[in-house]
Protein backbone atom coordinates (compact mmCIF):
# COMPACT_ATOMS: atom_id res chain seq x y z
CA UNK A 1 0.00 0.00 0.00
CA UNK A 2 1.19 3.52 -0.84
CA UNK A 3 0.75 5.87 1.56
CA UNK A 4 1.25 3.56 4.70
CA UNK A 5 0.01 6.36 6.71
CA UNK A 6 -2.37 9.38 6.36
CA UNK A 7 -2.27 12.85 8.41
CA UNK A 8 -6.11 13.24 9.49
CA UNK A 9 -6.45 17.33 10.46
CA UNK A 10 -9.72 18.56 11.81
CA UNK A 11 -12.06 19.46 15.09
CA UNK A 12 -10.60 17.05 17.84
CA UNK A 13 -13.96 15.84 18.93
CA UNK A 14 -14.04 14.27 15.21
CA UNK A 15 -10.20 13.16 14.95
CA UNK A 16 -10.25 11.52 18.30
CA UNK A 17 -13.23 9.27 17.69
CA UNK A 18 -11.57 7.37 14.94
CA UNK A 19 -10.40 4.26 16.24
CA UNK A 20 -9.46 2.35 12.29
CA UNK A 21 -8.44 3.99 9.24
CA UNK A 22 -9.24 1.43 6.12
CA UNK A 23 -8.78 1.16 2.50
CA UNK A 24 -11.41 -2.09 1.04
CA UNK A 25 -11.11 -3.68 -2.21
CA UNK A 26 -13.79 -6.10 -3.20
CA UNK A 27 -11.31 -9.25 -4.77
CA UNK A 28 -14.35 -11.53 -4.62
CA UNK A 29 -15.06 -13.69 -8.09
CA UNK A 30 -11.01 -12.12 -8.82
CA UNK A 31 -8.81 -14.81 -10.30
CA UNK A 32 -5.21 -12.41 -11.66
CA UNK A 33 -3.31 -10.00 -9.65
CA UNK A 34 -4.78 -6.50 -8.66
CA UNK A 35 -2.46 -3.11 -9.28
CA UNK A 36 -5.63 -0.55 -8.32
CA UNK A 37 -6.60 2.46 -5.70
CA UNK A 38 -9.26 1.99 -3.37
CA UNK A 39 -10.67 5.36 -1.39
CA UNK A 40 -9.68 5.61 2.76
CA UNK A 41 -12.61 5.19 5.06
CA UNK A 42 -12.19 6.50 8.54
CA UNK A 43 -14.83 4.50 11.20
CA UNK A 44 -15.31 4.68 15.16
CA UNK A 45 -15.09 1.91 17.37
CA UNK A 46 -18.81 0.71 16.91
CA UNK A 47 -17.84 -0.17 13.10
CA UNK A 48 -19.91 3.01 12.22
CA UNK A 49 -17.93 5.13 8.93
CA UNK A 50 -16.86 8.72 9.67
CA UNK A 51 -17.21 11.30 6.87
CA UNK A 52 -14.61 13.13 5.32
CA UNK A 53 -16.12 16.18 4.52
CA UNK A 54 -14.97 18.44 7.37
CA UNK A 55 -11.11 16.61 7.82
CA UNK A 56 -8.08 17.23 6.16
CA UNK A 57 -6.30 14.13 4.98
CA UNK A 58 -3.02 13.87 3.66
CA UNK A 59 -4.46 11.26 0.41
CA UNK A 60 -7.84 10.24 -0.60
CA UNK A 61 -6.86 7.03 -2.24
CA UNK A 62 -4.36 4.80 -1.77
CA UNK A 63 -2.20 2.63 -4.52
CA UNK A 64 -1.94 -1.06 -3.52
CA UNK A 65 -0.76 -4.33 -5.41
CA UNK A 66 -2.24 -7.59 -4.03
CA UNK A 67 -1.30 -11.13 -5.51
CA UNK A 68 -4.34 -13.14 -6.22
CA UNK A 69 -4.19 -17.08 -5.78
CA UNK A 70 -7.63 -19.31 -6.29
CA UNK A 71 -7.91 -21.73 -3.00
CA UNK A 72 -9.67 -25.10 -2.99
CA UNK A 73 -10.56 -27.86 -0.90
CA UNK A 74 -9.27 -31.06 -2.18
CA UNK A 75 -9.65 -34.39 -0.29
CA UNK A 76 -6.49 -36.32 1.70
CA UNK A 77 -5.88 -39.49 0.18
CA UNK A 78 -4.09 -42.03 2.90
CA UNK A 79 -3.12 -45.70 2.43
CA UNK A 80 -0.40 -47.70 4.48
CA UNK A 81 2.95 -49.52 3.60
CA UNK A 82 4.35 -52.61 4.98
CA UNK A 83 2.68 -55.35 6.72
CA UNK A 84 1.29 -55.23 10.58
CA UNK A 85 3.08 -58.10 13.10
CA UNK A 86 1.99 -61.62 12.32
CA UNK A 87 -1.52 -62.26 13.51
CA UNK A 88 -2.63 -58.42 13.17
CA UNK A 89 -4.18 -56.48 10.89
CA UNK A 90 -4.94 -52.91 9.77
CA UNK A 91 -8.41 -51.99 10.86
CA UNK A 92 -8.98 -48.47 9.64
CA UNK A 93 -7.29 -45.28 8.85
CA UNK A 94 -8.56 -42.42 9.82
CA UNK A 95 -7.37 -38.33 10.11
CA UNK A 96 -8.24 -34.92 12.25
CA UNK A 97 -9.12 -33.59 8.47
CA UNK A 98 -10.31 -35.69 5.36
CA UNK A 99 -9.92 -32.74 3.15
CA UNK A 100 -7.17 -29.52 2.92
CA UNK A 101 -7.44 -26.22 1.58
CA UNK A 102 -4.52 -25.59 -0.81
CA UNK A 103 -3.80 -22.07 -3.00
CA UNK A 104 -1.59 -21.08 -5.80
CA UNK A 105 -1.65 -20.33 -9.21
CA UNK A 106 -4.90 -21.25 -11.38
CA UNK A 107 -3.46 -23.37 -13.88
CA UNK A 108 -1.74 -25.49 -11.54
CA UNK A 109 -4.64 -25.78 -8.73
CA UNK A 110 -6.88 -26.48 -11.55
CA UNK A 111 -5.18 -30.11 -12.27
CA UNK A 112 -5.15 -31.24 -8.45
CA UNK A 113 -8.29 -32.92 -7.19
CA UNK A 114 -6.24 -34.71 -4.27
CA UNK A 115 -3.50 -34.76 -2.06
CA UNK A 116 -1.81 -38.20 -1.86
CA UNK A 117 0.26 -38.83 1.33
CA UNK A 118 2.59 -41.45 -0.17
CA UNK A 119 2.51 -44.87 1.64
CA UNK A 120 6.01 -44.99 3.14
CA UNK A 121 4.98 -42.08 5.54
CA UNK A 122 2.12 -44.23 7.20
CA UNK A 123 4.74 -47.32 7.92
CA UNK A 124 2.83 -50.18 9.95
CA UNK A 125 5.84 -52.67 9.26
CA UNK A 126 6.04 -55.42 12.40
CA UNK A 127 3.40 -52.96 14.48
CA UNK A 128 1.24 -55.13 16.74
CA UNK A 129 -0.72 -51.89 18.41
CA UNK A 130 -2.88 -48.75 16.51
CA UNK A 131 -0.36 -45.68 16.35
CA UNK A 132 -0.97 -41.67 15.24
CA UNK A 133 1.62 -40.54 12.88
CA UNK A 134 1.64 -36.75 12.76
CA UNK A 135 2.58 -35.52 9.11
CA UNK A 136 3.64 -31.73 7.78
CA UNK A 137 1.85 -31.45 5.02
CA UNK A 138 3.77 -29.29 3.16
CA UNK A 139 5.77 -31.89 2.91
CA UNK A 140 3.54 -33.90 0.00
CA UNK A 141 2.39 -30.50 -1.70
CA UNK A 142 3.42 -29.93 -5.45
CA UNK A 143 5.55 -26.92 -5.94
CA UNK A 144 4.12 -23.18 -6.40
CA UNK A 145 1.45 -24.44 -3.96
CA UNK A 146 0.99 -23.80 -0.49
CA UNK A 147 -1.47 -24.90 2.37
CA UNK A 148 -4.37 -22.45 3.93
CA UNK A 149 -5.04 -25.22 6.20
CA UNK A 150 -3.69 -26.37 9.39
CA UNK A 151 -0.06 -27.54 8.43
CA UNK A 152 -0.32 -30.35 10.35
CA UNK A 153 -2.31 -33.61 10.48
CA UNK A 154 -2.75 -36.63 12.79
CA UNK A 155 -3.54 -39.92 11.33
CA UNK A 156 -4.43 -42.86 13.33
CA UNK A 157 -4.17 -46.47 11.87
CA UNK A 158 -6.53 -49.22 14.05
CA UNK A 159 -4.30 -52.26 14.62
CA UNK A 160 -6.36 -55.37 15.20
CA UNK A 161 -5.55 -58.73 15.88
CA UNK A 162 -6.59 -60.91 12.72
CA UNK A 163 -9.71 -63.34 13.87
CA UNK A 164 -10.15 -66.58 12.24
CA UNK A 165 -12.77 -69.11 12.71
CA UNK A 166 -14.21 -71.85 11.29
CA UNK A 167 -18.09 -71.84 10.42
CA UNK A 168 -20.74 -74.83 9.83
CA UNK A 169 -23.34 -74.53 7.18
CA UNK A 170 -26.16 -76.86 7.56
CA UNK A 171 -27.34 -78.21 4.02
CA UNK A 172 -30.44 -76.65 4.63
CA UNK A 173 -29.22 -73.20 4.49
CA UNK A 174 -27.93 -73.74 0.92
CA UNK A 175 -29.71 -73.28 -1.69
CA UNK A 176 -29.48 -73.20 -5.75
CA UNK A 177 -30.37 -70.37 -7.97
CA UNK A 178 -30.07 -69.50 -11.20
CA UNK A 179 -30.22 -73.33 -12.40
CA UNK A 180 -31.32 -73.50 -16.45
CA UNK A 181 -34.17 -75.54 -17.14
CA UNK A 182 -33.14 -79.65 -18.49
CA UNK A 183 -29.96 -79.65 -15.74
CA UNK A 184 -30.55 -80.27 -12.34
CA UNK A 185 -28.57 -79.24 -8.85
CA UNK A 186 -28.43 -80.94 -5.55
CA UNK A 187 -26.74 -79.30 -2.75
Amino acid sequence: ITPSTVTISGASTVVENIALVSAVYDVSGLNHDIDDTAAIMLYDSSGNTISTDNLSLSTRQVHYTADVSLSKEVPLILTTSGKPAAGYKVNQISSDSDTITISGDSEVISSISEIAIPSDALNVEGLSDSTTFRLWLEDYLPDNISLVSDSMVSVRVEIEPEATGTVTLPSSAVTAVNVPDGPSAQV
